[in-house]
């Protein structure tokens, strides 16, 4: 399988999230994004919830997602729900390992993969803040491949500054190219903007599988000053 088909389904599952996971929780965030792939667009909602790990909890279809966030917002545990792919599945990071339960797929799993120190991005659209933040130039971090559970290592690097037109509005934004790690590099990128002010995801662009076929995009769809929305 190319490098750009690996990542075909890959936003699926990074800036989705469920309404009806948050009543019971603080909202601290909500948006909403459109996502392009050919002529096929979709509406995504997002949303980050308080509570003693700060989640993501996102849905597309029948399935269900739960991002659980440390305090510098890399990934702690990821857990993927889907009834129709008979899928219930978790992943939790213990020190330098990957620790898979439940069943994916209709197929049982109960396995660990072995990472290094580096952070686990598993919900980029907010993972990347803090190091947006630094003076950093890139960042190396680990992302689980939805499709396949196969682990990956990723790079991402500034870019500097580009001003967007975003529903109608300039925007300045920051850009990271992300590449994969290693030898492979050379062979897929995509690009992610984040608004300079705050880090709130504005668009992505990227492969959407072999060569030929359509782009993936996603951009805000939301107002850009939303009231009930807090970024912290």
């Amino acid at each position: 399988m190319s490098k750009s088909a690996f990542f075909c389904g890959l936003l699926l599952h990074l800036f989705l999230s469920c309404p009806c996971q948050s009543s019971a929780a603080e909202v601290l965030e909500q948006h909403l994004y459109q996502r392009s792939f050919g002529t096929k667009i979709s509406t995504i909602a997002w949303q980050r919830l308080a509570g003693e790990s700060e989640r993501i909890v996102s849905e597309i279809g029948s399935e269900i997602d739960e991002t659980e966030m440390g305090a510098n917002l890399a990934t702690r545990a990821w857990q993927i729900s889907d009834p129709e792919k008979n899928t219930h599945l978790r992943i939790e990071r213990q020190g330098e390992r990957l620790r898979l339960k439940g069943r994916f797929k209709g197929e049982r799993i109960e396995d660990e993969k072995r990472i290094d120190e580096a952070p686990w991005f598993q919900t980029m659209s907010i993972s990347f803040r803090p190091f947006l933040a630094s003076e950093d130039k890139q960042i190396r971090f680990w992302f689980v491949r939805p499709d396949t559970l196969d682990v990956h290592k990723l790079r991402a690097e500034k870019q500097g500054f580009e001003e967007l037109l975003i529903q109608g509005l300039p925007v300045r934004a920051q850009k990271l190219e992300l590449r994969l790690s290693g030898l492979a590099a050379p062979f897929w990128k995509a690009n992610y903007w984040f608004r300079a002010e705050d880090h709130l995801f504005l668009r992505y662009q990227g492969p959407g599988g072999l060569p030929g076929t359509p782009k993936i995009e996603v951009e805000l769809s939301s107002p850009l000053n939303e009231p009930d929305v807090v970024l912290r």
